[in-house]
């Protein structure tokens, strides 16, 4: 019977990690940055005169789902730079709403939060899933954002979760 047990969680851990690696594609490293992320499967990056490429998916609903980079000075706590962020985005966007707020630990060990909201940009009401990480010194934290359309958006959070379950710091 034991060795029954042991034998099932070895075959849902491979079929756990099997369906994330099916999900995800090319690492996209960023040398300037100093980190590196799988993307998912069949994205590319695109450049939009930001400071970091962007990845960017098939179009879906009218929107190309995305996940964007950025980072930022800030010596405090992820909890208070978040607290912070969640002020301000009401500002920006009226109709501002959270689904949830979590702790989100990388494959490589680095831990930050992650909010999920709705917003509209323009005239789109999108899905968006933010994640927070702090720089290794600790002087900088960084934002990764990604978005999705809110009709049918929350399938892409297990998208979203693979590919940035593999963000490391390059150095």
């Amino acid at each position: 019977m034991k060795k029954l047990v042991i034998c099932c969680f070895v075959l849902l851990a491979l079929f756990v990690q099997n369906a994330s690696s099916q999900q995800l594609g090319d690492l996209y490293t960023e040398r300037t940055g100093g980190f590196s992320m799988s993307m998912p499967r069949g994205w590319q990056t695109a450049n939009f005169n930001q400071k970091y490429l962007m990845i960017m998916g098939p179009e879906v609903n009218g929107l190309t789902p995305n996940i964007g980079f950025g980072d930022e000075e800030f010596s405090g706590t992820i909890t208070s730079h978040v607290d912070a962020v969640l002020g301000y985005i009401p500002l920006l966007f009226s109709d501002f709403s959270q689904i949830n707020r979590s702790s989100f630990t990388t494959n490589a060990g680095v831990t930050g939060e992650s909010v999920t909201y709705l917003v509209t940009m323009g005239s789109i009401r999108v899905r968006q899933k933010m994640y927070v990480f702090p720089n290794r010194r600790g002087n900088a934290v960084m934002v990764i954002t990604c978005t999705a359309p809110v009709s049918g958006g929350e399938r892409f959070d297990a998208v979203f979760d693979a590919s940035v379950k593999t963000f490391t710091w390059t150095r």
